[in-house]
């Protein structure tokens, strides 16, 4: 409950709250071995950083989040989604090659196009975003709306609004 609540308070910008209860939820889960939910903690405080602009903190818990999915089922696409948050933070700091890089090692995981259509629609986007940040125009418009076909063919329907 208490990362839930982390994961609201961070998605209403509340990044202090968030970061307090991420770090009482972390409290409570380690010494259980819950390591995806450890995942989702780390995960939750490198987007808080990220957002505040702590981009060195952020990269840091993203490191850690990604220690805890070797131990997880499902750990290669939440990985994925590891990556592209990391990406993310590299893209906010203008490294865009290393941004690009980043998520084309995220698009590497092995069949995300159907296990995780959201996080690849989403590397779509992200890969770009960084391409018309760098110049790169020619296969913008065909990129994005594959990645909106994809959202549009899940019903994301968040993402459908950002895609448009």
């Amino acid at each position: 409950m208490l990362l839930n609540m982390a994961i609201i308070q961070c998605n209403a910008k509340d990044y202090t709250g968030s970061e307090i209860n991420t770090y009482k939820a972390i409290a409570k889960l380690k010494p259980l071995h819950k390591y995806q939910q450890l995942f989702k903690c780390y995960n939750n405080l490198g987007i808080i950083y990220n957002e505040i602009g702590d981009f060195k903190k952020s990269i840091e818990v993203h490191l850690e989040a990604e220690k805890n999915l070797s131990k997880v089922s499902n750990g290669d696409i939440l990985l994925a989604s590891s990556l592209n948050n990391v990406g993310v933070v590299l893209s906010n700091q203008n490294k865009y090659k290393e941004a690009i890089a980043i998520f084309t090692k995220a698009l590497l995981t092995e069949h995300i196009d159907s296990k995780d259509p959201q996080v690849y629609a989403t590397l779509i986007d992200n890969i770009t975003y960084c391409q018309l940040k760098m110049g790169i125009l020619k296969p913008a418009l065909a990129n994005f709306k594959k990645a909106l076909a994809i959202r549009l063919r899940y019903h994301y329907t968040t993402d459908i609004v950002t895609g448009k």
